[in-house]
C-alpha cells in the first residue's frame, strides 16, 4: 500500500515539488474521503486475483487543497520480485469543465426559451419544422409533436400573411418581422411576427431555418383600441358643439376641430398642423374679429393687439369674451398644458349673456317695483343675513340697499328689537307664515305702528332657505282707528243723549224742588235736613253721571288695569236705563264670586254699550236684554282660532238679546267696519247672543306680552254658543 514509483506526470498532478514527497505515502491519503472506501473495495479486488480493474472516475485532493476529477486504471505486476499495483491516473478536469459549461448553457437556453415571449423553431431544408421549443405546450397548450414534420406555412391554419412567410423562407436569406395571424377556436384572431435565419454547412449548402415567433396578439389588439378611441375621440372633438384647438410649447397648431375652423372665419391653409398661433391671429385681425373687444371696437395698431394677445396666449388668465360677426357671442377660455402647450376652448354664450341680460332687466324692473311699494321689503336667508332689501327699507334704516347686503338682522335692528322678534323669526323657520304687529320705539320718543308679515321660502329639496319679510307702517292706521272709536264713542253719547237730559232733569228737579221746600220754610229744621240731604244725593249722583259721560267720551291710548266687572256692569246700566226706552227689560246675572279682571275700562264701556244700543235697535216693539257675567276656565282647544288667548282663568261678560238677530252671512262679517247698522237687517233669526272674555287678574299679564302677541288687554269677543253652553253648563237662554 505504499509508493515505490511515481513519474514526473504524478509528481506534477499531485502538486509535489519532487518525488521524494511521494515516496512511502499510501496514494489513498489523495483520494477524496467519499471516494477512499471505494479505493479499499478495489485493492481488496486485486488482491483476490483480479488482474485488471475497468476505469473509475475518483475526486484526488492535491497537496495545495485543490480537487481534481482523474480516471484511474489498476493492474497487478511485480515490481522488483514483488506483488505490486500499477495505478494509471489521467486527470479529467479540463473535460469536467467543458462539460459543465456545455451543461450550463444548455439550460441557459433552455432558460431563455422558456421564459421568453418568443417561441424558437428549427425547419429542415424543405421547410418541414424539424424543433420547437416547449413554450407553444406550456403557455399556449399546443402539442408540438402534431407540428413536428409540417410545412411551416402551413402549420397551425394560417389564413393572413401566408403568401409573404412562404416567399420569405424560400427565399433562403435571413428576414425579420414577418407578420400573419389566424383565428383560435373562441374565433380571437392571433396575431404573431416571425424571424428566420438560414443554416448552412461547411460547404455552405442551406439545410434549413432556425428562428423565433413572437405572439403580437395583445400588441395588435391595444394598438386597433387605441385607433378606435383615438378615431372616436377624434369625432368627439370635430363634432362637439365648443370649438377646440391646441398648440404645442412653440405655439404651433396640433390639432384643432371643425367648430373653431367655422369660429375662426380665416383661410384653411392658417388651421393646418404647424400653423403658428401668431399666424393664426393677424389672419383674424384681417377678418376684422379681434378676441377681448367687440366688432368694430378696436383702436390701435395690429401689431400692439397681437403683442398683448400672444402674452395672454402663453400666460393664459381668466377667460376672454369675443363678439362675432353675426352677434354670435363666445367665451374663449385658455389653460396652459403641462408639457408647455396650449389649449383653446371656445364655448357660444350668446344665450347666456342674454338671459343674463333679460334677467338683469327682469331685476331692475323687480327693483323698480319694489322700490316703490310703500312698505318695507326684504329677504333674510337661514342664517339671518340679509339678501335683498328694497329702497324703502334701506331708507327707513339710513343706509343704502348694498350697505345692508351680508349683514345680520340682528345688527339692523338692535339686539332688544331682534329679541322681541326672535318667536315670529322661530316659527317663520319652521316653516309657518306670520303677521304680527310691532312697536318701534326711536330715540326721539317718536313711535312707529308695524304690521310684519313673515313667509317662509321653501328650497327644492323643501327645507326652509330663508324668508320673505314685508313691513307697513300703520302707524296713521292705529291713529285714525282711534279717531273713529272716538266718533264712535261720541255717536253712542248723542244716542244716549235723550235720556241722559232726562235723567238730568229729573235729578234737577229734585234739586230745584227740594231747594224750593226749604226755602219756603217747609217743616221743621230735621224736615228740611231731609230735603237738603235728598238734594245732595241728587247732585252727588248728577256728577257721577257726568263722571261716566267724561271717562267714556274721552280720548285716551289702552289702559289695561285690574277691575270689578259687575261694577262696570250696574254703572253702564243705570247710567243707559233711559236710552233703552220703556219696552225693553234689563235683566243682570251677576256672578256673586265674580273674579277681577284685567281690561282696559273705557273699551269695556263702549263694547258693551254698543251691544245694547244694537239690541234697542233690533227690538223695535220691545223685549229682553239679559246681560250675564260669569267665572270661565279656558283650555286651548276651546280658544277660537286667531283669538290671540292662551288658555286659564278669565271671566265671561255675555250679551243677550230677543231680538231678529242676522243673517248667517252677515254673522260671519259682523266684525268689518263696512257692515250695515243692524237695525237695517230684517231676517228671522230668533237667537242673538255675544259673549266678551276678558282675562282674569289671576293670569299672569303684562302691557308688554299684549304687544307680542299674548291675550289683547281688552280680551277677546266671539260668538259662540258651543263655549258658553261648556262654560254654563246650560243651555242658552233665548
Amino acid at each position: 500500500g505504499k509508493t515505490v514509483f511515481a513519474n514526473p506526470a504524478a509528481v506534477k498532478f499531485v502538486g509535489a515539488e519532487s518525488l521524494d514527497q511521494i515516496l512511502g505515502t499510501d496514494p489513498i491519503d489523495f483520494v477524496h474521503p467519499d471516494d477512499q472506501e471505494h479505493i479499499r473495495r478495489r485493492r481488496r479486488e486485486l488482491l483476490q486475483g483480479s488482474e485488471q480493474l475497468i476505469p473509475t472516475e475518483l475526486r484526488y485532493r492535491r497537496l495545495d487543497g485543490g480537487l481534481a476529477l482523474v480516471e484511474t486504471v489498476s493492474t497487478r505486476m511485480t515490481w522488483r520480485g514483488q506483488d505490486a499495483n500499477l495505478v494509471m491516473v489521467r486527470d479529467l478536469t479540463e473535460r469536467d469543465h467543458a462539460q459543465k459549461a456545455l451543461k450550463e448553457s444548455e439550460k441557459r437556453f433552455r432558460d431563455f426559451a422558456a421564459s421568453g415571449s418568443d417561441w424558437m423553431w428549427e425547419t429542415d431544408r424543405d421547410h418541414r419544422i424539424a424543433w420547437v421549443s416547449d413554450i407553444l405546450r406550456d403557455r399556449y397548450e399546443l402539442a408540438k409533436e402534431a407540428l413536428i414534420g409540417e410545412v411551416f406555412w402551413e402549420a397551425g391554419k394560417l389564413d393572413v400573411g401566408v403568401d409573404e412567410l412562404r416567399q420569405a423562407l424560400q427565399s433562403q436569406m435571413p428576414f425579420r418581422g414577418i407578420p400573419f395571424s389566424r383565428l383560435d377556436k373562441e374565433g380571437r384572431r392571433l396575431y404573431r411576427t416571425v424571424n428566420g435565419h438560414p443554416i448552412l454547412d461547411d460547404a455552405g449548402i442551406f439545410q434549413g431555418y432556425r428562428g423565433t415567433t413572437t405572439d403580437t396578439t395583445r400588441d395588435v389588439e391595444a394598438r386597433l383600441q387605441a385607433d378606435k378611441s383615438q378615431a372616436r375621440f377624434a369625432e368627439a372633438i370635430e363634432n362637439m358643439n365648443d370649438s377646440l384647438a391646441v398648440y404645442d410649447s412653440d405655439d404651433r397648431l396640433v390639432i384643432c376641430n371643425g367648430e373653431f375652423r367655422r369660429f375662426s372665419k380665416v383661410p384653411d391653409e392658417l388651421l393646418q398642423p404647424g400653423t403658428t398661433f401668431e399666424a393664426f391671429l393677424r389672419a383674424r385681425a384681417d377678418t376684422g374679429m379681434y378676441d377681448g373687444l367687440a366688432e368694430g371696437s378696436f383702436e390701435g395698431s395690429v401689431e400692439d393687439w397681437v403683442a398683448d394677445r400672444m402674452a395672454r396666449h402663453r400666460d393664459p388668465k381668466g377667460t376672454v369674451h369675443t363678439l362675432l360677426v353675426n352677434e354670435r357671442w363666445r367665451r374663449i377660455r385658455e389653460e396652459r398644458l403641462p408639457g408647455g402647450g396650449t389649449v383653446l376652448i371656445g364655448t357660444d354664450v350668446t344665450d347666456e349673456i342674454q338671459a343674463n341680460l333679460a334677467l338683469q332687466d327682469s331685476e331692475a324692473q323687480i327693483r323698480l317695483v319694489t322700490d316703490n311699494i310703500p312698505a318695507l321689503v326684504a329677504y333674510i336667508d337661514r342664517q339671518q343675513r340679509i339678501c335683498f332689501v328694497n329702497k324703502t327699507y334701506a331708507d327707513f334704516f339710513g343706509e343704502t340697499p348694498e350697505s345692508l347686503i351680508g349683514k345680520s338682522i340682528r345688527e339692523i335692528r338692535g339686539e332688544e328689537a331682534y329679541q322681541n322678534a326672535l318667536p315670529n323669526i322661530g316659527r317663520v323657520l319652521a316653516g309657518e307664515s306670520s303677521t304680527v304687529e310691532e312697536v318701534r320705539q326711536f330715540q326721539d320718543g317718536k313711535a312707529v305702528n308695524w304690521r310684519v308679515t313673515r313667509i317662509p321660502h321653501f328650497g327644492d329639496d323643501g327645507e326652509i332657505v330663508g324668508y320673505f319679510v314685508i313691513i307697513f307702517d300703520i302707524t296713521d292706521d292705529r291713529q285714525r282707528e282711534m279717531q273713529l272709536r272716538q266718533s264712535q264713542k261720541m255717536e253712542v253719547v248723542g244716542q244716549l243723549t235723550g235720556g241722559v237730559a232726562h235723567e238730568f232733569n229729573n235729578l234737577l228737579m229734585v234739586v230745584l224742588g227740594n231747594l224750593e221746600l226749604i226755602e219756603d220754610g217747609f217743616g221743621d229744621e230735621e224736615a228740611r235736613r231731609r230735603l237738603l240731604e235728598t238734594a245732595k244725593k241728587a247732585t252727588i249722583r248728577g256728577g257721577d253721571l257726568t263722571q261716566r259721560l267724561l271717562a267714556f267720551s274721552r280720548r285716551q291710548d289702552l289702559r289695561a288695569k285690574s277691575i270689578d266687572l259687575n261694577e262696570l256692569v250696574d254703572g253702564l246700566v243705570d247710567m243707559s236705563r233711559r236710552t233703552l226706552g220703556e219696552s225693553v227689560t234689563v235683566v243682570v246675572e251677576s256672578a256673586a264670586d265674580l273674579w277681577p279682571v284685567i281690561a282696559d275700562e273705557g273699551q269695556v264701556e263702549a263694547a258693551l254699550l254698543n251691544f245694547r244700543i244694537n239690541a234697542r235697535d233690533a227690538m223695535p216693539n220691545g223685549g229682553m236684554l239679559t246681560i250675564r257675567t260669569a267665572n270661565a276656565v279656558i283650555g286651548a282647544e276651546e280658544i277660537p282660532a286667531g283669538a290671540g288667548a292662551r288658555p286659564g282663568d278669565y271671566v265671561l261678560l255675555e250679551v243677550s238679546d230677543t231680538g231678529h238677530g242676522m243673517e248667517p252671512e252677515i254673522i260671519e262679517r259682523a266684525f268689518e267696519p263696512s257692515l250695515p247698522p243692524k237695525k237695517s237687517v230684517r231676517a228671522p233669526v230668533s237667537v242673538s247672543a255675544w259673549s266678551m272674555v276678558l282675562p282674569s287678574s289671576r293670569v299672569d299679564f303684562s302691557p308688554s306680552k299684549a304687544k307680542s302677541g299674548a291675550a289683547h288687554p281688552c280680551g277677546y269677543i266671539c260668538r259662540a254658543p258651543k263655549l258658553l253652553r261648556r262654560i254654563m253648563g246650560q243651555p242658552m237662554r233665548r
